[in-house]
């Protein structure tokens, strides 16, 4: 009879970027990160042992806790592949999915930008200090961030940008998706950065107070299994 091996594959990271409402010209926004299980199940054959492998996730929490014009937000997630009970090793090759979505469409386009790179960056995003500038019609606030030196590259395929995309104003979601990840069961690590950023547009942006953003990385699914 053939042997075989159960693949557990178990991902989802959400971070959920709530609106507070100010009566300011701005969108203020605070930022929480949570994990919980979801996943599927394959096979593969082995030649000697049964045992199983799986994909596992842990959770990168969001970096800021308010977003003004200008700012950038991200979650990440880490992926590793295991195996338990068998003495051979498997890559396996993976799809991510995702979204950015809000509750209600915005006046003004939300950018996003996953990056995959093969270490922990340190500071992914990192903003300064939010500046207040007076107006005519009152006080308006921005920040301006910049990336992690790992989190590069403006075409997909350059540096470590693997995929971007644009919530356009009017809209509520937009799809996030990468199919070409690969990890194997003995070493290496994946880590994604998807990176929300919320453009200023040197205007009012009052419109878009009291609206929700939300990212997530919904689904990681196994596309291929290979015994090395």
């Amino acid at each position: 009879m053939e042997k075989k091996n159960t693949i557990l594959l178990t991902v989802i990271a959400v971070a959920t970027l709530l609106v507070a409402v100010v009566g300011a010209t701005f969108a203020y926004f605070t930022a929480t990160s949570s994990v919980t299980g979801d996943g599927n199940e394959g096979t593969v054959n082995t030649a000697t042992n049964i045992g199983s492998v799986a994909i596992n996730q842990t959770d990168i929490a969001a970096s800021n806790n308010t977003i003004y014009p200008g700012t950038m937000n991200y979650v990440g997630t880490i992926i590793q592949a295991t195996k338990t009970d068998t003495t051979e090793n498997f890559t396996l090759d993976y799809s991510l999915t995702g979204t950015v979505s809000v509750t209600a469409a915005f006046a003004h386009d939300i950018t996003w930008k996953l990056y995959k790179v093969a270490a922990s960056e340190t500071s992914p995003v990192s903003c300064q200090p939010v500046t207040e500038t007076a107006t005519a019609t009152g006080t308006q606030y921005s920040q301006s961030c910049t990336l992690g030196k790992s989190l590069t590259g403006d075409s997909v395929g350059d540096g470590s940008l693997v995929a971007k995309g644009t919530l356009t104003a009017g809209e509520t979601s937009s799809s996030v998706s990468y199919a070409d990840g690969s990890v194997d069961t003995d070493g290496g690590s994946d880590y994604y950065y998807l990176v929300v950023e919320y453009p200023n547009k040197q205007e009012s942006q009052n419109a878009d107070q009291g609206k929700d953003i939300k990212m997530t990385i919904n689904k990681v699914a196994i596309t291929n299994t290979t015994q090395k």
